[in-house]
C-alpha cells in the first residue's frame, strides 16, 4: 500500500518497486488527470501484465479514448452508467427524462460536446430532492424544525423515480450514509462494458 498526493505528475517512483509477477491487480484511488497519469504509466511499465481497478474516478469526465491503449482491461465500480444503454431496464424511462433535464445525451455528453461526469452529477440532483422530501415529511418551516427534518430522512427509503434516477436507496439513520446499488464496468476494445451490477439488499443498507 502506497500513498501519493493529489496532483502527482509522475507515478513511476511509486510504481517502480512493483514486481508484476508477484501481484494480481493494482487498486487505485485517483480521479481524472491523476487517474489518467497512473493508468498510463502502469501500462508503460508493465504492459498488460498488471490489471487495474478502482472507483469510477478512473474514467470520470473522460472516455476510453482519452486513456489510449492503457484503458484496455481496466475495471471500476460506478454508481451511474455513462451511457444510457447501460442503465438497468427498469430505470431507463426516468434516466431518459433526467438526462434531458440536466442536458446530458444518451452517450453521456453535454450539449457542448464535453464529456459529463455522469457518475457524479446525479448526486446533487438527488440532494435537492432529499431536501424536498425532508421538508414535506417533516413540515419544516424554519431553523427550529431542523431536528425534525433530520429525523424525517433517517432510514428514508427513496424509490427509483425522477427524483432519484439512480435507483432505490436508503439513508441510514446511524451515520446518514446513503446506501445504493452499484455497477461493475470494464473497458473492452475501447468501449465501456457493464459486466454486472450489484443490488444492495434492504437489510444490508440498514446495517451499520
Amino acid at each position: 500500500e502506497k500513498f501519493a498526493p493529489l496532483g502527482t505528475p509522475d507515478f513511476v517512483p511509486y510504481l517502480s518497486g512493483i514486481n508484476p509477477d508477484a501481484i494480481d491487480v493494482v487498486v487505485i484511488g485517483f480521479f481524472t488527470r491523476d487517474a489518467r497519469t497512473i493508468i498510463t504509466q502502469i501500462h508503460q511499465l508493465f504492459g498488460g501484465k498488471v490489471r487495474v481497478t478502482g472507483n469510477v474516478g478512473v474514467i470520470a469526465g473522460m472516455t476510453p479514448k482519452d486513456l489510449g491503449p492503457a484503458a484496455e482491461g481496466v475495471w471500476y465500480v460506478t454508481q451511474y452508467p455513462h451511457v444510457s444503454d447501460h442503465v438497468r431496464p427498469e430505470l431507463k424511462s426516468v434516466d431518459k427524462e433526467y438526462r434531458r433535464l440536466v442536458g446530458i445525451d444518451a452517450q453521456g455528453n453535454g450539449k457542448d460536446g464535453s464529456v459529463s461526469t455522469a457518475s457524479f452529477c446525479y448526486a446533487p440532483w438527488e440532494h435537492v430532492h432529499y431536501i424536498k422530501h425532508g421538508i414535506e415529511r417533516s413540515g419544516w418551516k424554519s431553523k427550529k424544525d431542523n431536528p425534525g427534518f433530520i429525523q424525517a430522512l433517517e432510514n428514508f427509503q427513496a424509490k427509483a423515480s425522477l427524483d432519484f434516477p439512480q435507483g432505490d436507496k436508503v439513508m441510514r439513520a446511524q451515520d446518514h450514509q446513503v446506501q445504493h446499488d452499484q455497477y461493475i464496468e470494464r473497458i473492452e476494445q475501447g468501449k465501456i462494458v457493464v459486466k454486472d451490477y450489484y443490488v444492495v439488499p434492504l437489510i444490508t443498507m440498514l446495517l451499520p
